[in-house]
């Protein structure tokens, strides 16, 4: 196993704010976030990084885990002198988020997970509500 090569754009947002990175779902590259890059981009300094072989990053030669790819995105994260980094996932960029927060707490202070789901799986045999864990919280 190798720690994959990620293409990552410049930071985008003021140089004293604090660095944001934004990590993508498999299938997708940094173009899924544009929309709120400049909204976020006021109080973050905003770097979004591409999966191997999505957008501008190269295919990976060889395997790699999630831990792995963690790695990579500290390593960026170093290369643009951060000691501390906001972070936010989608999918696998959030699996990332996770194994960024547990293995280096110090650069994560404020952790959050959330997974929300479009529609809530069939109900489980014999019921005719879905399984409590499944159930979409109330909109406000």
């Amino acid at each position: 196993m190798t720690v994959p090569v990620l293409a990552v754009t410049e930071p985008i947002g003021p140089a004293e704010a604090p660095l944001l990175i934004l990590g993508p779902s498999l299938g997708t590259s940094t173009i899924m976030w544009e929309q709120v890059v400049p909204a976020l981009a006021g109080p973050h300094r905003v770097a979004l990084w591409d999966l191997p072989g999505h957008g501008a990053s190269p295919a990976a030669v060889d395997p790699f885990t999630v831990a792995e790819l963690a790695d990579a995105v500290a390593a960026l994260a170093a290369g643009f002198g951060a000691d501390r980094i906001d972070y936010a996932g989608v999918s696998l960029g959030g699996a990332v988020g996770l194994e960024l927060a547990a293995g280096i707490r110090s650069w994560c202070p404020r952790r959050r997970s959330c997974a929300r789901a479009r529609r809530s799986p069939p109900p489980t045999a014999g019921t005719s509500a879905p399984p409590r864990c499944a159930r979409r919280a109330p909109r406000r």
